[in-house]
């Protein structure tokens, strides 16, 4: 699902999310390929690739991209989308 740290539920309810869908899975394979990082002036950063996920619960592969945003402790993703 998208994220969007700005939508209601925010980041945490992200994490959430992500934490039961790596704690229900056994086993999970992630691969990702195609990485193109675009910096903007203000110093955020996009991130376009395809994610391929593999789980015994799940079976996805699609692009995606990441909008991210420095912090003092490293990069935060600000907004995770499903591109078409």
């Amino acid at each position: 699902a998208d994220f969007d740290a700005s939508a209601d539920g925010g980041r945490d309810s992200w994490e959430a999310s992500v934490r039961q869908q790596l704690e229900a899975a056994e086993h999970i394979r992630v691969a990702v390929s195609g990485l193109d990082v675009r910096f903007s002036e203000s110093g955020d950063a996009r991130a376009v690739f395809f994610r391929s996920w593999r789980s015994d619960s799940r079976n996805d592969s699609y692009r995606m991209a990441l909008d991210l945003e420095p912090s003092a402790d490293g990069w935060k993703i600000r907004r995770e989308q499903i591109l078409d």
